[in-house]
């Protein structure tokens, strides 16, 4: 919306005949911005009911949030199905705002005319073009709920490892540093992050399916080998806060990002 605004005031002052723009038409791009980047999230989480899909790698279920028909309820009262009954698919979906054909992804159980509900679209990568990252997503949930190996080393799941008995053991007889990620700079995450996401844009998935001993990747298990700490990116920020503050906020009032 801001945007709209600033697109609005060039149009009134760059005309042949400059116009007095109302600048308090701002207030509702501002108050737009701040409430739905600040507010909004806190109420979805705290207000609105959730819903959610949810996988257990300890006992390999997979839970609705909402009423599925001729379900299972687990301990918090959700419908539960083994995971041996979930099928992922993606397919595509024409978005009217500018990002043309992409890919969403699905969950559903493989049974859907006797379980109606049991469904739901998985979030991945923001409007994916590129397939991969549907399949890369489900790629995801199989290998954490792989009770054969241990959890993937990856810095969402880092303070929760020593949870996992698997999980535990291959830390220990590997020596993993227990704050390996926790003590990485966010730069040296970016860079990180754009390598995988560039690998994963180029993979082969159908070629890794069909002929794994040609196309299929090798997993990173010892991502502290592969990528040590660069020390000269773990400087500390210095910037005040109260400079940090101002800039996120002045940028959110700007943009709304």
């Amino acid at each position: 919306m801001s945007q709209l605004f600033f697109l609005g005031w060039c149009y009134t002052q760059f005309t042949s005949k400059p116009e007095d723009f109302p600048f308090w038409f701002m207030l509702p791009a501002i108050g737009f911005n701040l409430f739905f980047l600040n507010f909004r999230p806190i109420l979805a989480r705290y207000i609105l009911p959730r819903r959610e899909v949810y996988f257990d790698r300890l006992n390999q279920t997979v839970s609705f949030t909402w009423s599925v028909d001729n379900a299972q309820k687990n301990e918090h009262g959700h419908a539960t199905f083994p995971f041996s009954e979930i099928e992922a698919f993606y397919a595509k979906a024409n978005h009217s705002q500018g990002h043309g054909v992409t890919h969403a992804m699905y969950v559903a159980h493989k049974d859907y005319s006797n379980h109606a509900g049991a469904f739901s679209e998985i979030r991945v990568k923001d409007n994916p073009q590129n397939p991969n990252y549907c399949r890369y997503t489900w790629e995801r949930v199989v290998r954490f709920m792989d009770l054969s190996k241990p959890l993937v080393d990856s810095p969402e799941i880092e303070p929760f490892r020593h949870l996992d008995p698997v999980t535990r053991d291959f830390d220990k007889q590997n020596n993993r540093p227990e704050k390996y990620w926790r003590l990485m700079s966010y730069k040296q995450m970016q860079q990180i992050e754009e390598q995988l996401d560039n690998d994963i844009y180029r993979f082969n998935f159908d070629g890794a399916i069909t002929n794994p001993k040609r196309w299929a990747n090798e997993e990173i298990t010892k991502p502290w080998e592969k990528w040590p700490i660069d020390e000269s990116l773990n400087q500390p920020d210095t910037t005040p806060y109260w400079k940090r503050l101002t800039k996120t906020l002045l940028r959110q009032i700007a943009v709304g990002v």
